[in-house]
Protein backbone atom coordinates (compact mmCIF):
# COMPACT_ATOMS: atom_id res chain seq x y z
CA UNK A 1 0.00 0.00 0.00
CA UNK A 2 1.51 3.11 -1.11
CA UNK A 3 -0.64 5.90 0.86
CA UNK A 4 -3.93 6.29 2.72
CA UNK A 5 -5.79 8.82 1.97
CA UNK A 6 -8.91 10.37 3.88
CA UNK A 7 -11.57 11.41 1.69
CA UNK A 8 -15.18 13.07 1.99
CA UNK A 9 -18.00 10.65 0.27
CA UNK A 10 -18.68 13.91 -1.72
CA UNK A 11 -15.46 13.16 -3.61
CA UNK A 12 -16.33 10.26 -4.50
CA UNK A 13 -20.08 10.92 -5.85
CA UNK A 14 -19.12 14.32 -7.72
CA UNK A 15 -15.79 12.27 -9.59
CA UNK A 16 -13.83 14.59 -7.73
CA UNK A 17 -10.45 12.50 -7.74
CA UNK A 18 -9.37 10.19 -10.06
CA UNK A 19 -9.69 6.56 -9.45
CA UNK A 20 -8.05 3.85 -10.69
CA UNK A 21 -7.75 0.38 -10.25
CA UNK A 22 -5.33 0.54 -7.85
CA UNK A 23 -7.12 2.01 -5.70
CA UNK A 24 -9.10 0.30 -2.51
CA UNK A 25 -11.82 2.20 -1.35
CA UNK A 26 -13.40 1.73 2.15
CA UNK A 27 -16.42 3.21 4.09
CA UNK A 28 -17.08 5.24 0.46
CA UNK A 29 -19.38 5.37 -2.18
CA UNK A 30 -18.25 2.73 -4.86
CA UNK A 31 -16.61 3.93 -7.70
CA UNK A 32 -16.74 1.86 -10.55
CA UNK A 33 -13.24 2.41 -11.35
CA UNK A 34 -11.93 1.41 -8.34
CA UNK A 35 -9.91 -1.87 -7.82
CA UNK A 36 -11.69 -3.09 -4.23
CA UNK A 37 -14.68 -2.06 -2.73
CA UNK A 38 -15.76 -2.12 1.16
CA UNK A 39 -18.63 -0.81 2.67
CA UNK A 40 -21.93 -1.19 4.67
CA UNK A 41 -23.95 1.88 3.93
CA UNK A 42 -27.12 0.58 2.91
CA UNK A 43 -27.60 3.94 0.89
CA UNK A 44 -24.74 2.52 -1.10
CA UNK A 45 -25.67 -0.67 -1.58
CA UNK A 46 -25.11 -1.57 -5.73
CA UNK A 47 -28.38 -2.77 -7.54
CA UNK A 48 -29.02 -6.27 -7.82
CA UNK A 49 -26.50 -8.35 -10.37
CA UNK A 50 -23.90 -5.42 -10.28
CA UNK A 51 -20.34 -6.96 -9.93
CA UNK A 52 -17.54 -5.67 -8.27
CA UNK A 53 -14.29 -7.09 -5.95
CA UNK A 54 -14.79 -6.60 -2.76
CA UNK A 55 -17.53 -6.64 -0.37
CA UNK A 56 -20.42 -4.60 0.43
CA UNK A 57 -22.62 -5.86 3.67
CA UNK A 58 -24.97 -4.08 5.88
CA UNK A 59 -22.67 -4.32 8.68
CA UNK A 60 -22.02 -2.35 11.95
CA UNK A 61 -18.59 -1.17 10.32
CA UNK A 62 -16.66 -0.91 6.96
CA UNK A 63 -13.98 -2.33 9.54
CA UNK A 64 -16.32 -4.99 10.27
CA UNK A 65 -16.81 -5.80 6.46
CA UNK A 66 -13.06 -5.78 5.95
CA UNK A 67 -12.25 -7.79 8.50
CA UNK A 68 -14.80 -10.25 8.00
CA UNK A 69 -13.94 -10.96 4.47
CA UNK A 70 -10.21 -11.56 4.50
CA UNK A 71 -10.53 -14.21 7.55
CA UNK A 72 -6.96 -13.95 8.43
CA UNK A 73 -5.62 -15.58 11.84
CA UNK A 74 -3.01 -12.57 11.17
CA UNK A 75 -6.02 -9.93 12.10
CA UNK A 76 -7.20 -11.39 14.79
CA UNK A 77 -4.98 -8.85 17.23
CA UNK A 78 -7.60 -6.33 15.85
CA UNK A 79 -10.65 -8.09 17.40
CA UNK A 80 -11.13 -6.03 19.92
CA UNK A 81 -10.63 -2.39 18.41
CA UNK A 82 -13.12 -3.89 15.33
CA UNK A 83 -15.58 -4.61 18.20
CA UNK A 84 -14.99 -1.19 19.29
CA UNK A 85 -15.52 -0.14 15.67
CA UNK A 86 -18.66 -1.64 15.61
CA UNK A 87 -20.13 0.32 18.64
CA UNK A 88 -18.56 3.37 17.81
CA UNK A 89 -19.89 3.85 13.97
CA UNK A 90 -23.29 2.25 14.88
CA UNK A 91 -23.97 4.17 18.30
CA UNK A 92 -24.21 1.63 20.65
CA UNK A 93 -22.38 2.92 23.02
CA UNK A 94 -23.41 4.32 26.96
CA UNK A 95 -24.23 7.51 27.81
CA UNK A 96 -21.09 7.64 30.19
CA UNK A 97 -19.48 6.43 26.87
CA UNK A 98 -20.56 9.73 24.76
CA UNK A 99 -19.34 12.08 27.81
CA UNK A 100 -16.32 10.70 29.72
CA UNK A 101 -14.65 8.17 27.08
CA UNK A 102 -11.83 5.79 27.67
CA UNK A 103 -9.67 3.56 25.80
CA UNK A 104 -10.72 3.12 22.05
CA UNK A 105 -13.42 5.77 22.42
CA UNK A 106 -11.46 7.93 24.03
CA UNK A 107 -8.39 7.37 20.99
CA UNK A 108 -11.63 7.62 18.33
CA UNK A 109 -12.41 11.50 19.46
CA UNK A 110 -8.37 12.33 19.13
CA UNK A 111 -8.63 11.56 15.25
CA UNK A 112 -10.37 14.68 14.22
CA UNK A 113 -9.42 18.44 16.17
CA UNK A 114 -9.81 21.83 15.04
CA UNK A 115 -6.69 21.32 13.16
CA UNK A 116 -6.72 21.79 9.58
CA UNK A 117 -6.99 18.61 7.66
CA UNK A 118 -3.88 17.91 6.47
CA UNK A 119 -2.84 17.71 10.30
CA UNK A 120 -5.56 15.53 10.76
CA UNK A 121 -4.54 13.24 8.28
CA UNK A 122 -1.09 13.23 8.99
CA UNK A 123 -2.05 12.17 12.66
CA UNK A 124 -4.35 9.24 11.41
CA UNK A 125 -1.80 7.90 9.52
CA UNK A 126 0.90 8.09 12.67
CA UNK A 127 -2.00 6.08 14.52
CA UNK A 128 -2.27 3.53 11.98
CA UNK A 129 1.29 2.79 12.01
CA UNK A 130 1.35 2.17 15.13
CA UNK A 131 -1.84 0.24 15.23
CA UNK A 132 0.00 -1.81 12.37
CA UNK A 133 3.18 -2.98 14.51
CA UNK A 134 1.05 -4.12 17.59
CA UNK A 135 0.87 -0.92 19.83
CA UNK A 136 -2.11 -1.50 22.20
CA UNK A 137 -4.77 1.00 22.90
CA UNK A 138 -2.66 1.95 26.18
CA UNK A 139 0.08 2.92 24.85
CA UNK A 140 -0.92 4.60 21.98
CA UNK A 141 -3.01 6.73 24.54
CA UNK A 142 0.38 7.12 26.43
CA UNK A 143 2.01 8.68 23.83
CA UNK A 144 2.76 12.55 24.16
CA UNK A 145 1.18 14.02 20.87
CA UNK A 146 -1.93 11.35 21.52
CA UNK A 147 -1.75 12.24 25.21
CA UNK A 148 -2.15 16.40 24.60
CA UNK A 149 -4.76 15.52 21.65
CA UNK A 150 -6.89 13.77 24.43
CA UNK A 151 -6.57 15.96 26.86
CA UNK A 152 -8.10 18.39 24.26
CA UNK A 153 -10.58 16.44 23.38
CA UNK A 154 -12.29 15.65 26.72
CA UNK A 155 -12.36 19.43 27.13
CA UNK A 156 -13.69 20.19 24.22
CA UNK A 157 -16.20 17.82 24.65
CA UNK A 158 -17.26 19.32 28.04
CA UNK A 159 -16.93 23.08 25.95
CA UNK A 160 -19.12 21.30 23.39
CA UNK A 161 -22.14 20.05 25.86
CA UNK A 162 -22.59 23.64 26.82
CA UNK A 163 -22.77 24.86 23.70
CA UNK A 164 -25.38 22.58 22.61
CA UNK A 165 -27.42 23.29 25.35
CA UNK A 166 -26.92 26.87 25.04
CA UNK A 167 -27.61 27.42 21.10
CA UNK A 168 -29.69 24.40 20.60
CA UNK A 169 -33.64 24.04 20.40
CA UNK A 170 -36.59 21.28 19.68
CA UNK A 171 -38.47 21.72 16.85
CA UNK A 172 -41.43 19.09 17.22
CA UNK A 173 -39.34 16.24 18.25
CA UNK A 174 -36.35 16.83 16.71
CA UNK A 175 -33.08 18.52 18.49
CA UNK A 176 -31.96 21.32 15.98
CA UNK A 177 -28.12 22.76 16.07
CA UNK A 178 -27.15 25.41 13.26
CA UNK A 179 -24.12 26.35 13.79
CA UNK A 180 -23.64 28.08 10.59
CA UNK A 181 -21.19 31.21 11.08
CA UNK A 182 -20.04 30.27 14.31
CA UNK A 183 -16.41 30.11 14.20
CA UNK A 184 -14.01 27.60 16.74
CA UNK A 185 -17.36 26.03 17.30
CA UNK A 186 -16.10 23.24 19.96
CA UNK A 187 -15.71 19.73 17.80
CA UNK A 188 -17.76 17.27 20.16
CA UNK A 189 -19.60 14.17 19.13
CA UNK A 190 -22.86 12.93 17.66
CA UNK A 191 -24.07 11.68 20.90
CA UNK A 192 -23.69 14.73 23.24
CA UNK A 193 -27.10 16.18 21.53
CA UNK A 194 -29.49 13.86 23.25
CA UNK A 195 -28.11 14.21 26.81
CA UNK A 196 -29.09 17.42 26.16
CA UNK A 197 -32.17 16.95 24.78
CA UNK A 198 -33.14 13.54 25.93
CA UNK A 199 -36.79 13.79 24.84
CA UNK A 200 -36.16 14.25 20.96
CA UNK A 201 -36.39 11.08 18.40
CA UNK A 202 -33.97 13.04 16.21
CA UNK A 203 -31.39 15.28 15.76
CA UNK A 204 -30.33 17.48 12.92
CA UNK A 205 -27.06 19.70 12.92
CA UNK A 206 -25.86 22.13 10.52
CA UNK A 207 -22.53 23.39 10.19
CA UNK A 208 -20.30 24.87 7.45
CA UNK A 209 -18.10 22.52 5.55
CA UNK A 210 -14.34 22.63 6.59
CA UNK A 211 -12.67 23.37 3.45
CA UNK A 212 -15.75 24.47 0.69
CA UNK A 213 -17.13 27.55 1.83
CA UNK A 214 -19.89 27.02 -0.49
CA UNK A 215 -20.83 23.48 1.13
CA UNK A 216 -23.17 23.57 3.89
CA UNK A 217 -23.30 20.25 5.75
CA UNK A 218 -26.37 18.67 7.26
CA UNK A 219 -25.96 15.60 9.58
CA UNK A 220 -28.53 13.71 11.07
CA UNK A 221 -29.78 10.61 13.66
CA UNK A 222 -32.33 9.01 15.68
CA UNK A 223 -31.55 9.41 19.61
CA UNK A 224 -28.75 6.61 20.43
CA UNK A 225 -30.03 6.72 23.63
CA UNK A 226 -34.15 6.29 22.43
CA UNK A 227 -34.61 4.53 19.23
CA UNK A 228 -38.62 5.05 18.63
CA UNK A 229 -38.34 7.23 15.76
CA UNK A 230 -39.16 5.66 12.73
CA UNK A 231 -37.38 8.05 9.87
CA UNK A 232 -35.33 5.90 7.55
CA UNK A 233 -32.34 8.48 7.88
CA UNK A 234 -30.04 7.25 5.22
CA UNK A 235 -32.49 6.70 2.48
CA UNK A 236 -34.02 10.36 3.24
CA UNK A 237 -30.31 12.14 3.04
CA UNK A 238 -29.97 10.19 -0.37
CA UNK A 239 -32.76 12.02 -1.78
CA UNK A 240 -30.87 15.30 -0.98
CA UNK A 241 -27.56 13.88 -2.38
CA UNK A 242 -26.03 12.06 0.48
CA UNK A 243 -26.69 8.97 2.55
CA UNK A 244 -26.52 7.19 5.36
CA UNK A 245 -27.76 4.07 7.67
CA UNK A 246 -31.56 3.57 8.90
CA UNK A 247 -30.37 5.78 12.00
CA UNK A 248 -27.90 7.79 11.24
CA UNK A 249 -26.81 9.79 7.51
CA UNK A 250 -25.66 12.96 6.41
CA UNK A 251 -25.60 15.36 3.66
CA UNK A 252 -23.49 18.29 1.64
CA UNK A 253 -25.80 21.09 0.29
CA UNK A 254 -24.46 24.24 -2.28
CA UNK A 255 -24.75 27.34 0.33
CA UNK A 256 -26.65 29.11 -2.00
CA UNK A 257 -29.72 26.82 -2.09
CA UNK A 258 -29.31 25.37 1.45
CA UNK A 259 -32.22 27.09 3.44
CA UNK A 260 -34.68 25.88 1.45
CA UNK A 261 -33.38 22.26 1.74
CA UNK A 262 -32.98 22.29 4.94
CA UNK A 263 -36.32 23.09 6.14
CA UNK A 264 -37.87 20.53 3.91
CA UNK A 265 -35.59 17.89 5.72
CA UNK A 266 -36.28 19.56 9.54
CA UNK A 267 -40.15 19.27 8.03
CA UNK A 268 -40.07 15.41 6.81
CA UNK A 269 -37.94 15.08 10.40
CA UNK A 270 -40.73 16.36 12.20
CA UNK A 271 -43.58 13.80 10.28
Amino acid sequence: MDDIIFLDPATIQKRKMKITDNDILSDLPYHPKCGLWFDHHLSSKLKEGEKFEGEWAPKKSAARVVYDYYENSYLEKYKEMVEWADKIDSGEITKEEALLPAGWRLLSETLESDAEKKVDDAYRRKVIEWLKVGEGVEGILGKEEVKKRAEAALLDLQDYFGKVKEFGRMEGSVAYLDIRGMEKFPHGNNYLIYLAFPNAKVSMKVYDDRTDKEIVNVSVGQNAFNRISKVNIGALMKEYGGGGHPVVGGTHLKRIDADGKIKEILGRLKE
